[in-house]
């Protein structure tokens, strides 16, 4: 997993997704990263990429998405960029029932899910 802050808007958090295990020490950076981030930003955002060449499981997913449940009050959009209905239609449900707001798209889709993440 790859976590990097983006250079231009430092209240955004890239995680790129390339293996199907996510480990604890992956899942705690990324909550060291956020906790970081809401110190000086009351408006967190997180751009998650699953790459094609990734079979990510079901369990990785819900890894991901725990840590960014657990900082609910300072995210406030998700952008996932995949190529896998099932996620797809996971953020449709995640929709109804989180306090941010999560858009999917498609892998071929990235340049509008940076432009709707940063604006």
């Amino acid at each position: 997993m790859k976590i990097e802050i983006n250079e231009t808007h430092k209240n955004l958090i890239s995680i790129e997704i390339s293996e199907e295990i996510i480990t604890k020490a992956q899942v705690q950076k990324v909550e060291e990263t956020i906790n970081n981030l809401k110190d000086e930003f009351s408006d967190v955002r997180l751009i998650i990429l699953i790459g094609e060449h990734s079979k990510i499981s079901f369990k990785a997913v819900l890894e991901t998405l725990k840590i960014v449940r657990d900082d609910h009050k300072v995210i406030h959009k998700i952008a996932i960029v995949g190529n896998s209905l099932f996620i797809k239609e996971g953020t449709a449900l995640d929709n109804i029932s989180l306090p941010w707001t999560e858009k999917y798209f498609n892998i071929e889709d990235l340049e509008k899910a940076w432009e709707w993440i940063t604006h």
